[in-house]
């Protein structure tokens, strides 16, 4: 996630969407970025975004995230939850050629599509997140990512 510090420059004071284990949203906080929400965040605020999720250790009071403000979306870490974060990472960048006409600026840190691992065959990284995200992206939209 260290490329993220270069960009605080520029989205340090807006709301950013961050993804990736929850903890990295305090890493994007002590990087600079005081309005990061995580994805988690979103589903948090309103269950509805991905229902199929298990909600029951959630919050049940958490604060709706105004996903149309969203200014930037940074896929920080390999994450376990590749439907939940695809369909929020695709309504952040819909919301973005919606309200402004262009898609949200999307931005990762490691462009690995696979790592080695204790097992036989080769694990699937960030990199292969990007291209599921991206094949679900213009499928849904019609729009390159």
């Amino acid at each position: 996630h260290t490329p993220m510090k270069s960009l605080v420059s520029r989205y340090g004071g807006e709301a950013v969407l961050v993804g990736g284990p929850e903890r990295v949203l305090s890493v994007a906080k002590a990087y600079g970025y005081k309005r990061a929400v995580h994805i988690a965040d979103v589903v948090r605020g309103d269950p509805h975004v991905w229902p199929c999720g298990d909600h029951e250790q959630e919050s049940p009071d958490g604060e709706a995230v105004d996903i149309d403000k969203i200014a930037a979306v940074m896929y920080m870490h390999d994450d376990d939850s590749w439907g939940r974060d695809i369909q929020v990472i695709c309504d952040a960048l819909l919301a973005g050629v919606h309200c402004r006409g262009k898609q949200t600026p999307l931005y990762f840190s490691n462009p690995d599509f696979i790592y080695a691992a204790n097992h036989p065959m080769p694990r699937l990284a960030q990199g292969a997140f990007k291209e599921a995200l991206r094949t679900v992206y213009e499928r849904l939209s019609g729009l390159s990512m």
